[in-house]
């Protein structure tokens, strides 16, 4: 499984109308209602808008989708929406408790295809919408979940959701629960304790992310253990690099072995990030960073981590700095979006 995770175009509507029916337990409707639902998808002004949606993608077959938005747009994207299907709603959608309000950005809707359901696909979704939403200066991410769903209220509160409060939308009762986005750790300041509290300098920086990518921490661990200390503490490639090299492989790695120019493109990310580590410390190799006579004993024991190790160490900068090469490449790539 190859899941890619992309923003959807007008002509995923259809897909996007059956997530909504999935979201909602609909399994079977009227084709009167599946054309309006899909007309909604369509527009831009409907709280279903293709525009406010991420699809997932499995060797290029549609297998998910997830639909958000800026809760200040709510009221107006309500009405829009209720002129078009107020004929099949449960109820008056205008008269129902609000979903969302000014100040949140909001889960609308969520849903995986049947087949592909417990593979991950769920939550790399909702991490992309999450994701999103860190990217604006809205302090602040809701849903709704049935309160009998108990999978969904798991996974939710494990991506760092809290239950709120109980809302009555059609016609029934649903868990609000929220996240606050301006109260996470940064990047940096995760990578700074991993460190501090004895990983090496590998681990500290992948492990920082590995999360994004649904890498289980113990695992991001072991992957990245190996390259601290400049790759086995032979004071090779710095480890803190290797560790941002690792996420950067996540994002531009070659997976078809006949894609010669997505293994350039690796390449070319890695080379420039190495000069942009360069330019900023001055040498990419642990014993330069270090200073260490060429005749420097190598030994496999870890140095014992002290506070003197710390004061004259410069390995908590060079995790900044991995960190920050990191988060410059996805922000770029994200404007690229």
């Amino acid at each position: 499984m190859s899941v890619t995770i992309r923003k959807a175009n007008i002509d995923d509507a259809s897909f996007l109308a059956s997530g909504f029916f999935m979201a909602m337990h609909i399994d079977n409707c009227p084709d009167a209602q599946r054309e309006a639902t899909v007309k909604a998808c369509q527009r831009e002004d409907t709280l279903y808008s293709w525009k406010n949606a991420l699809m997932a993608e499995d060797d290029g077959k549609v297998v998910g989708c997830v639909i958000f938005y800026d809760g200040t747009e709510y009221e107006e994207r309500r009405r829009n929406t209720y002129k078009l299907l107020k004929d099949f709603m449960i109820g008056d959608i205008l008269t129902q408790d609000a979903e969302t309000q000014a100040g949140e950005y909001y889960i609308d809707s969520l849903a995986v295809v049947e087949e592909e359901r417990h593979k991950g696909i769920g939550t790399l979704l909702l991490k992309s919408a999450i994701d999103h939403a860190k990217q604006t200066e809205i302090p602040a991410i809701t849903l709704a979940c049935d309160p009998e769903n108990n999978s969904a209220k798991a996974l939710y509160l494990s991506l760092g959701f809290k239950e709120a409060n109980t809302i009555h939308i059609f016609n029934y009762d649903y868990t609000r629960m929220t996240m606050q986005l301006n109260n996470e750790k940064s990047r940096k300041e995760l990578a700074r304790e991993l460190f501090l509290k004895g990983y090496n300098c590998s681990q500290s920086v992948f492990c920082a992310f590995a999360d994004d990518y649904g890498i289980p921490f113990e695992t991001a661990l072991k992957l990245s253990s190996s390259f601290g200390g400049g790759i086995g503490r032979m004071r090779e490639t710095c480890g803190a690099f290797c560790g941002a090299a690792m996420v950067l492989g996540l994002e531009t790695g070659q997976t078809d072995a006949s894609d010669a120019m997505q293994k350039q493109n690796n390449y070319h990310t890695i080379q420039a990030a190495a000069e942009r580590f360069r330019e900023k410390n001055g040498s990419i190799k642990c014993s330069e960073l270090l200073q260490l006579r060429k005749d420097a004993t190598i030994t496999d024991k870890p140095d014992e981590r002290t506070a003197e190790y710390y004061r004259q160490r410069p390995c908590l900068m060079m995790v900044d700095s991995a960190v920050d090469i990191v988060e410059d490449f996805l922000r770029g790539k994200n404007k690229g979006k």
